[in-house]
């Protein structure tokens, strides 16, 4: 028998026809097989073959195994956790409508939109959702997922005032939101479209330097070190391998290869590139595709030898490295205009080093505010210390809570953003905390 292939003169049109004829079917409440019940106590009815197409979810719901089908069944209404306003949203983009709703609707839906297994529809709602400083201030902004909040930064089109908006707006999720332990800092990294736009010429005092534990690309390894060029360049430095790599326009460039056991990075203001190498023994700046020698551990006098964890260069070129050669913790100031040689402004006394069964601290986390106020993250310890201009002797800032070890430090106004993880080697655990800093003392 001979098939016969009957073809649509326009498909298209046939579909958009189809789906505009169950659209007036459900306004005029025709041929409605089920009923869904809203927090507010509002009833709507729908279709369960369309509701089935659209999701997974509403076809396991009301065609399966679950209490909802039999309900379906006696003609009872099915109760949704959602408002009035979000449900209404959700049939409507569902039967071909296009909703507008408010930002507290939309970031309900982009949660509803998640749970009911939605993805254009979420997709839909990210792009409504982009004028993120209005998002940001909503109390329900919390309620967002990492991965969620992640794809809203990664959009080219973010609508914000000022970059401080949306590293403001990320603080503040992490503080409410319930996924904030899935996260930490490096969630501004992995937009790497955003971090472009967010740290473009941003005041030296507000400078984000962070360790970086995951990949930022698929072909990076799992240990970067990573700093921001004032352009908004991305730097990443693989500590395995030894390469740096320039990302721009989400597109990867080698900088140069074959760095002898980098340890960390920093881009000062001016995007003069430093690197730790060598074990942290030797401070080298980038120039062009080469390394250029500042500082190394072998050439200075013995009590100034170093094995650096953390570097920090100044507007003026000064450069501050946290050492731990001797067991303890002390930072170096390093200032090329006026010696040759590094002087001590910062030193964890041997007794607090020496307790019994402490490890030698990593300090991997160093920051220097405008007023040469130094703020360095003992890792083992699990404690932030200070030290004041003209002071080597610490001042404890912060102690870690649980278990929790700092890896990266910023001081925004009187604030202290702290990074935690709890295990270094397998950062499973972790987050962003915020420390309120005492207001400064105004002597008359």
């Amino acid at each position: 028998m001979v098939a016969v292939k009957l073809e649509h003169s326009n498909l298209a049109q046939h579909q958009t026809s189809r789906m505009q004829q169950m659209r007036d079917f459900w306004m005029e409440r025709h041929l409605c097989d089920v009923v869904l019940k809203d927090n507010d106590g509002a009833e709507h009815r729908a279709h369960t073959a369309l509701l089935s197409a659209a999701s997974v979810y509403f076809r396991k719901l009301l065609g399966g195994s679950f209490q909802e089908a039999d309900r379906v069944q006696r003609k009872e209404p099915v109760d949704i956790a959602a408002s009035q306003a979000a449900m209404s949203a959700l049939l409507d983009y569902i039967y071909g409508g296009q909703p507008e709703v408010n930002v507290e609707t939309g970031l309900e839906l982009l949660r509803l939109a998640q749970a009911y297994d939605l993805p254009t529809f979420a997709s839909a709602i990210e792009t409504g959702l982009r004028e993120f400083e209005a998002c940001s201030k909503h109390p329900d902004f919390g309620k967002l997922g990492a991965h969620q909040l992640a794809r809203i930064l990664k959009r080219e089109d973010l609508g914000v005032s000022r970059e401080e908006v949306v590293l403001k707006g990320i603080f503040n999720w992490l503080k409410i939101s319930d996924d904030r332990k899935a996260t930490s800092i490096p969630l501004t990294l992995k937009a790497t479209s955003f971090v472009g736009s967010l740290v473009t010429q941003p005041p030296a005092h507000e400078r984000l330097w962070v360790r970086q534990w995951e990949s930022l690309v698929n072909d990076l390894e799992k240990i970067c070190d990573v700093s921001i060029l004032p352009t908004g360049e991305i730097l990443v430095l693989q500590l395995c391998n030894g390469r740096l790599v320039r990302f721009q326009d989400r597109c990867g460039h080698l900088v140069c290869g074959d760095i002898h056991h980098p340890q960390g990075i920093f881009c000062s203001p001016n995007a003069v590139v430093y690197v730790l190498a060598k074990g942290g023994k030797v401070v080298q700046k980038v120039v062009g595709p080469t390394l250029q020698t500042v500082m190394a551990s072998k050439r200075l006098p013995e009590h100034l030898h170093f094995r650096a964890r953390a570097i920090v260069a100044t507007k003026d070129e000064v450069i501050y490295i946290t050492d731990n050669r001797s067991g303890s913790t002390r930072v170096l100031r390093f200032n090329p205009a006026e010696s040759l040689e590094p002087v001590v402004v910062g030193q964890v006394p041997a007794a607090d080093a020496g307790q019994p069964g402490r490890k030698a601290d990593a300090p991997y986390s160093l920051f220097v505010a405008e007023d040469e106020k130094i703020y360095v993250g003992e890792y083992h310890a699990g404690k932030v210390l200070a030290f004041h201009p003209g002071d080597t002797t610490p001042s404890e800032v912060l102690q870690c809570p649980d278990a929790m070890r700092p890896i990266g430090l910023v001081v925004h106004h009187r604030s202290l953003y702290v990074s935690m993880v709890e295990d270094l080697a397998s950062p499973t655990a972790g987050g962003v905390y915020e420390h309120l800093l005492p207001p400064v003392l105004q002597l008359e």
